[in-house]
């Protein structure tokens, strides 16, 4: 619950959520492969914002980001980071 508050909390620095974020992404890495399976961001994204997120947007984001042509396919760190931004402030607005 913790990590919901900080992210929902007004937009100050980023700079302490995302070694919350680069937690997550670690914890979610199964093999420490640098990248996020499907299965992986689904999960990640329900550790940040504690709600799941529905198929479609996680097939959305795979072909948004162009992640199903990159060799291993996967969401990096730094675009697990961008996402979780956007998504943040569209939960605050």
């Amino acid at each position: 619950m913790q990590i919901i508050r900080q992210v929902l909390s007004s937009c100050e620095s980023w700079r302490s959520r995302d070694g919350d974020v680069d937690r997550i992404f670690c914890r979610f890495d199964h093999g420490s492969k640098g990248v996020l399976t499907r299965a992986e961001l689904k999960g990640a994204l329900l550790a940040v914002f504690g709600f799941p997120f529905v198929k479609s947007d996680i097939q959305h984001l795979w072909v948004v980001e162009g992640l199903s042509h990159q060799q291993p396919p996967g969401l990096s760190r730094e675009v697990f980071r961008a996402i979780v931004r956007r998504r943040a402030a569209d939960l605050i607005v």
